[in-house]
C-alpha cells in the first residue's frame, strides 16, 4: 500500500554515471539500471507512491556544477521527503574523504571536477524536508559513516530526520545486467515489505532485510549507522 504521506511536497534527486572520462576510474554500467529501478519503485503508486513529477533524474553529468545546482534546487523544494540517491563511481579524496565521480570527473582533479559528499552533505542539511534520506551506491560509499556509533545520525547532526544508507565500504559490488547488487536487492526489500508487519516499512526495517538479503546473496552488506521513520 502506498505511504499515507502527501508525496506532491517530497523530492527526490536520483544521479547515475556510467561513463568516465578517465581511463582510471572504474566505470559502473549498471547505474543506469540502478537508476531506473530506483526510480520505478519510488513512483509505483502501489508502493511509495511518488508523483513522477517530484522526481529528478540525472544521468552522466559531467559539471558537479550542473549537480550541485539541481540538488540545491530540489532540496529547497521538498517540504515532506527529501531523497538523494547516487550510483556511479567512489573516488577517495585525501583523508580519505568520500568523492561522487560524474562523466566528467578525472582522478587527480577529483575535488575540482568531481561532486565531494561533504558537499552534497552540506545541501541535504539546508533543506527544511521533515525527513531527509540519502543513499549512496558507489565504492567506498561506506567511508561517510563507517568508525561512526551507531546512534541516530539526528544525534551527529544536530538536525532531527537525516539518515543516511550506503553499500558496503568495499569495491561496488557490480551485480547483474540491469543493476548493481545493491540497489537490486533494496528494490526488492522494499518490493516484498514485511508480510507479517505493518503496511509502512520503517528504515529500522528495512536494514536487518536487506543485509539478510545481500548475505545470503554472497554480497557484502550495507551501511547504516541510524534508526529512523518510515522509508519514503
Amino acid at each position: 500500500m502506498p505511504d499515507p504521506v502527501n508525496h506532491a511536497c517530497s523530492r527526490a534527486l536520483l544521479v547515475a554515471t556510467t561513463v568516465s572520462a578517465d581511463p582510471v576510474i572504474p566505470v559502473m554500467p549498471t547505474a543506469a539500471g540502478s537508476l531506473a529501478r530506483m526510480r520505478e519503485v519510488l513512483t509505483d503508486p502501489a508502493l511509495c507512491g511518488w508523483p513522477g513529477t517530484s522526481v529528478t533524474s540525472a544521468r552522466d553529468v559531467s559539471d558537479p556544477r550542473t549537480v550541485l545546482h539541481t540538488l540545491r534546487t530540489v532540496a529547497g523544494e521538498a517540504e515532506e521527503t527529501l531523497l538523494v540517491y547516487f550510483a556511479g563511481p567512489g573516488i577517495l579524496l585525501s583523508h580519505n574523504k568520500l568523492c561522487l565521480g560524474l562523466a566528467g570527473t578525472r582522478l587527480h582533479d577529483a575535488e575540482d571536477d568531481g561532486l565531494p559528499y561533504a558537499q552534497v552533505r552540506g545541501a541535504v542539511l539546508k533543506s527544511r524536508a521533515r525527513l531527509r534520506v540519502v543513499i549512496l551506491d558507489c565504492s567506498y560509499s561506506g567511508r561517510v559513516i563507517s568508525g561512526q556509533p551507531a546512534i541516530r545520525i539526528a544525534e551527529l547532526t544536530s538536525i532531527s530526520e537525516t539518515y543516511v544508507l550506503t553499500a558496503s565500504d568495499r569495491e561496488a559490488d557490480p551485480g547483474d545486467a540491469a543493476a548493481s547488487a545493491f540497489t537490486a536487492e533494496l528494490v526488492a526489500t522494499i518490493r516484498a515489505g514485511d508480510p507479517g508487519g505493518p503496511l509502512t516499512l520503517t528504515l529500522d526495517d528495512l536494514y536487518p532485510r536487506l543485509t539478510d538479503r545481500l548475505r545470503q546473496a554472497g554480497r557484502p552488506g550495507p551501511c547504516f549507522p541510524g534508526s529512523g521513520p518510515a522509508v519514503p
